[in-house]
């Protein structure tokens, strides 16, 4: 249950982050048409690149974090196809799809560990 809770639930509840959102209408001060061309696939980068660390973190295996945050990405795709103020779009797929390749490489070259070491024994101390 603790391995659940400490490695799955943040997966579960970035994913759910990630659902809600993609449900809403983009705010429009975030619309392309109020800051540039080519904003949406940031977003996406940004949203998946959490999610793939957080899978890698919990799995472990290269392959199988990606292409989790690969079919999450299309599952979150074909639900803005149903939404009458989004679309799918394959340009966010592939979005996605990177976001989720840089959190796992994030994940696997261990290049958050001084970080998160750092923040581990800041947490001990107070």
């Amino acid at each position: 249950m603790k391995f659940f809770v400490k490695y799955w639930l943040p997966v579960i509840a970035w994913c759910g982050l990630i659902f809600f959102l993609s449900h809403r209408p983009v705010p429009e001060p975030l619309s392309e048409s109020q800051t540039f061309h080519g904003i949406d696939i940031i977003y996406h980068i940004l949203a998946y690149t959490p999610l793939g660390f957080l899978v890698f973190r919990a799995q472990k295996n290269f392959l199988f974090a990606i292409v989790f945050v690969a079919l999450y990405g299309l599952s979150d795709e074909i639900h803005q196809y149903f939404l009458p103020y989004r679309s799918f779009e394959i340009v966010d797929l592939i979005s996605d799809s990177c976001g989720g390749f840089l959190g796992v490489w994030i994940g696997r070259s261990r290049a958050l560990d001084p970080l998160i070491y750092w923040f581990a024994r800041q947490t001990r101390r107070g």
